[in-house]
């Protein structure tokens, strides 16, 4: 991209073969040419990653976390894990990316709504097909709050420092920000026994 945006989300399209090799990939963003600085995983923003293996032939789309500063290029990598060779199955890969201004209102019944609209992406376990998961770890300030819509105020105030997404168990009022902007871990996504817990991430509608 010519100038700096934000980035609303990625769609990848995977190649007919060895789609394996896009399972769970990582997308980033940077104002760093790769072509002159390549990109090292968690030295660059990190915009999300898919959360299961890609299947062949489909778009793909990664929604990214809202909070992250205007840049200007797109990244696009394998996780730790991955088997490597993902130049080749990005060869002839189609993808597009939505990016936009970012607008915050300034009445506080417009944020009140603006923050319901855009704090809806509750994390899925894909292989179990459960909500009650939580990101451990990545803790960055942990309170209670009456309701999820509290906790959702407290991390959108506390953007600014850090505040990526967060986790929420109705049951308790537990309330734990997190911070991860330049990415975490896969095993940090943890399965809990509360199922009033979610792990919730900000994203465009």
């Amino acid at each position: 991209m010519a100038s700096a945006y934000t980035v609303d989300y990625a769609r990848l399209l995977s190649r007919n073969a060895e789609s394996q090799r896009m399972d769970y990939f990582i997308v980033g963003v940077a104002n760093d040419n790769p072509s002159f600085k390549p990109p090292v995983r968690g030295a660059y923003l990190f915009c999300g990653q898919y959360p299961d293996r890609v299947q062949v032939s489909m778009w793909h789309i990664l929604k990214c976390n809202s909070f992250l500063p205007k840049q200007q290029y797109l990244i696009v990598q394998q996780p730790v894990s991955g088997p490597g060779y993902l130049t080749r199955a990005l060869r002839g890969l189609l993808a597009e990316w939505l990016a936009c201004p970012s607008t915050t209102p300034t009445t506080q019944v417009r944020i009140l709504q603006f923050l319901q609209t855009i704090w809806t992406k509750q994390y899925m376990d894909e292989p179990t097909k459960t909500y009650n998961v939580m990101l451990l770890g990545n803790v960055l300030h942990e309170t209670r709050r009456r309701s999820l819509l509290n906790c959702v105020v407290l991390c959108s105030v506390e953007a600014s420092r850090q505040c990526d997404s967060l986790n929420y168990c109705k049951s308790s009022g537990l309330c734990q920000l997190n911070s991860h902007k330049y990415g975490y871990q896969r095993t940090s996504i943890q399965i809990v026994n509360d199922d009033t817990c979610r792990w919730v991430l900000p994203s465009y509608p």
